[in-house]
């Protein structure tokens, strides 16, 4: 007879900011859990109101209560904070604002205790108005629980539980974002690939907003965190365009009754749903009178909620587009911080092969590697990004020599690449990609002429495609605004024998002439080890572009030198992890550009130049977006 599963140990999380009029209900509820957490962690995040006196009033006499201050803190900083002080398996989220059903901790965990599988616990939330406004307020913004999709919910931080590993894993919340970090961090989980559970019956209970103007604040910071997030770009489109066909029918309705009917129709559907809710609700809440004085509050909030949303999403963007460290957030721990494990060199060579669905491709790449000679000893990496086409089972079955290092998430090229760096032993260390093919003496090639030059940190070989061609990104120099003005502009294209204009892909070179460098490819990229303890590790804000050049323009700063060795010739076929996305890919490659740009040239230039630049960048990213569209799936590509 099986023996029942120990139950794990749960920590409730809290994080609190000027809570006093709301917070004595939340303790309370907790108080009045059926299954009482194991302990309770409140991180305030610098309340002068009262709420921390309150806090350390509750927790005397509770040993099993934690209660702390993080003086500046914003919800992800203090949410992460308190579950680093929580000891338990399983951590149980709620706010304050909310008061919590007695079985809510007892529904919310009973899926992860049920089934070791799920790693995270939907529970649900619902309004609890005092007033018309507020009863209003709660059917037009909270959704009725028939209306989620179980498979698509992204539960809120008011109702959620998690294993410990599985934020871990996806390094916590988001702690460069002050609002929607909950939505974030729920992508996070989906993209590694965590099982969610559905738990409606796992109920909290949220006061909505009890006049105008704290709505308003609270949604436009909602919107502002989207567009910092790049978040439902789809969804403020969409809202844009229907508030711009309102208005041309107002404007058309003076005249046209048909303009007024599409106008009421229009503004019928856009109300239907908070109408039904309303209807809904039970009987005895409130009078025939009082429920049609909060249905005419409906379309008021409805309309102070999308201007504060219309307003608040670019003040998130602009935000996002301003600064380097917004464009692509890094992760909590600094990459460019962590070193290599200085002097622990065992072997003469080190390949990383970063590999993400591309199985038959990596399978060519580790057969040519193997016949490689005249190297000495070699150790190979393959960092398998999450791919579901069997990839690392191929590689560790058919080559078992091949150090597999599998991650649960794709999180982009230099993540990657990062991970294996850290193992690596070899004096010196080569970035290859998987869709390359290399000849017998290639790498003894590369390695001799490191060697032979010990002012060089980096050196890359000729690049060619399947059709012969020279892959144009194995030799490059920095995009200066000069050079990038003459990229954006299509000047390189129209004169790539100028030594003015043909600068950022050295076209005015023969491709035979070895020559020094700025950057090369990260698809066949050999350095020194001792220029990576210099530099430390790839910036893992670029996600599947630009790493490679950020990294050459750090190296050569500290005054090492790049060359192009074209005597080597790699084939490459290039694109093919890329063209499994061509969007997600074009997108990437282009706010690499802009990463890489406002990193190392921003606010460098004349007033204005940082902005052209910038509207050029996306410019060409939605014409390279719009050419795609047009293109079959076979043909469609990235620009590099």
């Amino acid at each position: 007879m099986n023996s029942p599963r120990p139950r794990p140990t749960v920590s409730l999380v809290v994080t609190v900011l000027n809570e006093a009029s709301c917070l004595p209900g939340l303790l309370t509820s907790i108080e009045m859990q059926t299954i009482p957490p194991d302990e309770v962690v409140v991180v305030d995040g610098g309340s002068h109101d009262g709420t921390w006196e309150m806090l350390v009033d509750w927790a005397a006499g509770r040993p099993t209560t934690q209660v702390s201050q993080l003086h500046g803190a914003n919800i992800s900083q203090g949410r992460n904070r308190a579950i680093e002080q929580a000891s338990g398996e399983i951590i149980a989220v709620t706010d304050a604002g909310v008061e919590l059903e007695p079985t809510w901790l007892g529904q919310l965990v009973r899926p992860l205790a049920d089934d070791p599988d799920v790693a995270v616990s939907s529970g649900f939330f619902v309004a609890d108005p005092r007033s018309v406004f507020e009863r209003a307020m709660g059917a037009t913004v909270l959704p009725a629980v028939n209306e989620i999709d179980p498979a698509r919910f992204l539960p809120s931080s008011r109702s959620v539980a998690f294993r410990r590993e599985a934020w871990e894993r996806v390094r916590g919340y988001p702690e460069w974002l002050d609002y929607c970090e909950d939505v974030v961090f729920d992508q996070s989980l989906h993209a590694a690939g965590y099982k969610f559970a559905w738990a409606p019956d796992a109920l909290v209970r949220f006061r909505p907003r009890g006049d105008f103007d704290g709505f308003f604040r609270q949604y436009y910071r909602y919107a502002r965190g989207d567009g910092k997030a790049d978040l439902w770009r789809g969804r403020h489109a969409m809202r844009y365009a229907a508030y711009a066909v309102g208005v041309a029918l107002l404007w058309r309705s003076r005249s046209s009754p048909l303009a007024l009917a599409v106008l009421t129709a229009g503004g019928g559907i856009y109300l239907r749903r908070p109408l039904q809710r309303l209807l809904a609700s039970p009987s005895d809440a409130t009078s025939a009178a009082n429920l049609a004085q909060t249905a005419a509050l409906v379309p008021m909030i409805r309309l102070v909620g999308d201007v504060a949303k219309m307003l608040g999403y670019p003040a998130g963007v602009a935000w996002r587009l301003s600064d380097p460290r917004h464009l692509a957030p890094p992760s909590r721990n600094q990459p460019e911080s962590a070193d290599l494990r200085r002097g622990s060199t065992t072997c003469d060579l080190s390949v990383i092969i970063v590999n993400y669905n591309t199985r038959e491709r990596l399978k060519g790449c580790l057969a040519s590697l193997r016949q490689s000679r005249g190297v000495g000893d070699i150790e190979t990496f393959v960092v398998d990004n999450a791919s579901d086409d069997g990839s690392a089972e191929m590689v560790a079955s058919e080559f078992p020599w091949v150090r597999l290092i599998r991650s649960d998430v794709n999180g982009g090229y230099a993540y990657a690449n990062n991970l294996a760096l850290r193992e690596t032993s070899g004096r010196k260390i080569l970035l290859l990609n998987p869709d390359t093919e290399l000849g017998e003496t290639a790498l003894s090639e590369l390695v001799s002429y490191l060697d032979a030059h010990p002012e060089t940190g980096a050196v890359g070989p000729k690049l060619v495609r399947g059709d012969g061609s020279l892959d144009l990104a194995c030799r490059r120099s920095f995009p200066t605004p000069s050079v990038a003005f003459y990229r954006m502009a299509g000047l390189s294209r129209l004169f790539p024998k100028s030594r003015r204009f043909g600068r950022y892909n050295l076209t005015y070179l023969d491709s035979d002439e070895e020559t020094e460098v700025d950057a090369l490819t990260g698809a066949c990229m050999l350095v020194r080890r001792e220029a990576i303890e210099d530099v430390g590790l790839l910036d893992e804000r670029f996600f599947m572009y630009g790493e490679d050049l950020d990294w050459a323009y750090r190296i050569k700063s500290l005054g090492w030198t790049i060359r192009y060795n074209p005597k080597v010739v790699v084939l490459h076929y290039k694109g093919e992890a890329s063209r499994q996305s061509s969007e997600r890919a074009t997108v990437a490659f282009y706010r690499a550009m802009h990463l890489f740009y406002a990193k190392h040239y921003r606010g460098k230039s004349f007033p204005g130049v940082d902005w052209a630049i910038l509207a050029g960048i996306y410019g060409r990213m939605a014409w390279s977006l719009a050419k795609n569209a047009l293109r079959p799936p076979e043909q469609r590509r990235v620009a590099t």
